[in-house]
């Protein structure tokens, strides 16, 4: 198989997403939510094997492309799918999905009230014994005097701001919510401006 037939088969994937399913942790059956989907690209693969997917995102344009592509894999009730809608505050009954990616959404938080929120809302509509993939932005990379912090904020320049999590904080504020890792999150850093965790975590 060429690297055409592979993107064909998975497009535009993020790896870590696709960790996650190649070990196993996307269930079969799992009713999903992509929880900032754009375009769709995390979601090809389960759209191509007509998994019950759903997405929500702030950009109309974005919802717009990615209900085509689902009508075109034939997946019912497109419309109802893929809505616009905020992160913080979900339209979705307790308890609906048994898995949620969020990836590269999360630093968008204006503040910690408004990150903790979407965290909570999150919760809120994932089965329990639910799985949640997050991939956002850590302070990893940034030193004490480097790091332009105020409430987790830090301005990347030409005030681009990113909200910002300590990966070991963050996994004790998930503990108290009823969350445990499934496998030890992952750090990196991205051409040597940025970092990103990954995690994994399971909802009791």
């Amino acid at each position: 198989m060429n690297w055409k037939e592979v993107n064909h088969e998975l497009g535009n994937i993020d790896l870590y997403w696709l960790d996650f399913i190649l070990k196993g942790y996307l269930k079969e059956g799992a009713k999903i939510l992509d929880a900032g989907c754009g375009e769709g690209r995390n979601i090809h693969y389960c759209l191509k094997n007509q998994m019950d997917v759903f997405g929500i995102d702030q950009n109309p344009e974005a919802l717009h492309f990615l209900r085509l592509i689902a009508n075109k894999h034939k997946l019912d009730n497109v419309e109802a799918r893929f809505q616009q809608m905020r992160l913080d505050k979900l339209l979705f009954p307790d308890q609906t999905f048994d898995t949620i990616i969020c990836n590269a959404v999360l630093h968008f938080a204006s503040d910690k009230n408004h990150f903790n929120k979407m965290i909570e809302e999150m919760s809120r509509v994932l089965k329990s014994k639910g799985a949640l993939f997050i991939r956002t932005m850590t302070d990893l990379y940034f030193s004490d005097s480097t790091l332009k912090l105020k409430e987790n904020i830090v301005d990347l320049g030409q005030k681009n701001l990113r909200y910002v999590i300590n990966s070991d904080q963050f996994i004790d504020q998930m503990n108290r919510i009823g969350f445990s890792l499934i496998e030890p999150y992952k750090e990196v850093l991205v051409q040597g401006k940025h970092s990103m965790g990954t995690f994994m975590l399971c909802k009791e």
